[in-house]
């Protein structure tokens, strides 16, 4: 007789959990153990985190007044499961097993409660890859004494939580108060280290500074925790690129010039969608040729003069909004910038994620004496004549090349946020722009050469 599966009610806490979402749930859609709900309980976020998470099948909750016992408890009420899995919005599943893995300890009717394994990102802070590396190990424990226990990925029947629900009064470790109760009661908790997922920050606050460094190098050199090189393959982050387009385009050699931009979206395996936002009829059209996934009408009125683009990126991705389509990460794309090398666009995006960047824009650096005119007369920018192999080079972005933002960065700050990642680039024609006679007659003469040689050359 095959054993029907138990249906897990599956709460989600969030509060401002735009960047991660979405991953979140695509990781918890995508389970082996599907007789599942999603519960949303959010604690009025501020940024797009209920409308990404509305495209899921999810029930919405709101909480007011905060607390993390009364949020799941609120979560619990709505639910009808038999067992209630607790997961905060910015924890990523491992794997497409881990609910089975951490509903299969609820077989045994003295267990009350199982929580899993927490991992740190590559890009997590040195304290919470050593917090977090130290506190969930990878050996299964049965738990009769110590009373740890963490919410942020955990499952417990629901006939429990009815006997012992969570306090609704404390600020934090609702978990912990939970779990000494259960367990001075005769219950059983467990640890399930292949029940995994994971979590950008980590359960303390940071120490020294100095020697958590010395502590954190170590353990990455033994594979205890992700190196700061490795990649988490696991984030789901959705990216789309917008080309903002004003007027008419010019041919190059014959070409539209938006073939060029376009021809590389369409190489990238990062990128799912393109939008091109124009004000120009004939642009548009030349979209709908080259088959580009949004086209929208640009308003006059962001094709005045003094309009910036980031004004025109927000604008189109609100219209991406009013389809019901969240992306993750913008990509902003000129058409004046054609001369970009092949595979660049995917080494920008993952440059993002890993280095868990707000901003990551192409640079080329500079050595040369550098100068910046001011009302007082001129101030030069560069440290002056200074050897070359000692002298600090000055970073000169690029950005229309490429420039990645994660979406709620790019509304709260526009495309350069706090944390700004520099991808270098190794061949100063990608610098040339044509927003000048001087750049359209250097395209003229090389643009279709460079792209059969040099364009396939990247910087690795």
């Amino acid at each position: 007789m095959v054993k029907l599966q138990k249906k897990a009610s599956i709460i989600i806490r969030t509060l401002n959990e735009e960047r991660w979402i979405s991953s979140c749930l695509k990781s918890v859609f995508s389970q082996s153990y599907n007789n599942i709900e999603v519960l949303l309980v959010d604690n009025q976020s501020k940024d797009k985190t209920i409308q990404k998470a509305s495209v899921f099948d999810i029930k919405v909750l709101t909480v007011e007044s905060y607390l993390p016992g009364k949020a799941i408890n609120i979560g619990i009420a709505e639910s009808s499961g038999d067992i209630i899995v607790c997961l905060s919005g910015h924890c990523l599943p491992t794997s497409n097993n881990w609910l089975r893995n951490l509903i299969r300890n609820l077989d045994n009717p003295n267990i009350a409660g199982v929580y899993g394994r927490q991992e740190a990102l590559s890009f997590s802070a040195d304290e919470d890859k050593r917090d977090l590396s130290m506190v969930f190990g990878l050996d299964r424990r049965v738990q009769v004494k110590d009373h740890f226990f963490h919410n942020a990925n955990s499952a417990i029947p629901k006939k429990i939580l009815e006997k012992f629900p969570f306090d609704e009064t404390v600020t934090n470790i609702e978990d912990r108060i939970w779990a000494k109760e259960v367990i001075a009661s005769g219950y059983e908790l467990v640890y399930e280290p292949e029940a995994s997922v994971f979590h950008y920050h980590g359960i303390n606050q940071t120490q020294a500074k100095e020697r958590l460094r010395k502590t954190v190098r170590i353990l990455e050199n033994h594979s205890v925790v992700p190196s700061r090189k490795a990649s988490e393959k696991n984030s789901k982050f959705e990216t789309v690129a917008v080309i903002p387009v004003k007027g008419n385009l010019p041919l190059i050699n014959g070409k539209n010039i938006l073939d060029y931009t376009v021809k590389r979206i369409k190489e990238s395996s990062k990128i799912s969608n393109c939008i091109l936002s124009s004000d120009t009829k004939a642009v548009l059209d030349r979209g709908l040729e080259l088959e580009i996934d949004y086209l929208i009408e640009r308003p006059k009125h962001l094709s005045r003069s003094f309009v910036g683009v980031d004004d025109v990126l927000t604008f189109s991705v609100d219209q991406l909004h009013d389809k019901g389509h969240f992306p993750d990460i913008i990509v902003y794309m000129s058409v004046t910038n054609p001369f970009r090398p092949e595979g660049y666009l995917d080494r920008l995006v993952q440059f993002l994620i890993d280095g868990h960047y707000d901003t990551v824009m192409p640079t080329l650096k500079e050595y040369r004496s550098c100068w910046i005119e001011e009302k007082e007369g001129v101030r030069r920018l560069d440290e002056g004549f200074v050897p070359h192999d000692f002298k600090n080079p000055i970073h000169i972005g690029i950005s229309g090349l490429a420039t990645a933002v994660f979406s709620d960065v790019l509304y709260s700050r526009g495309r350069l946020g706090e944390k700004v990642g520099l991808l270098e680039l190794d061949d100063p024609v990608c610098s040339i722009d044509l927003r000048n006679q001087f750049g359209f007659n250097q395209a003229d003469m090389m643009l279709d050469e460079w792209w059969e040689n040099n364009g396939k050359r990247t910087k690795e």
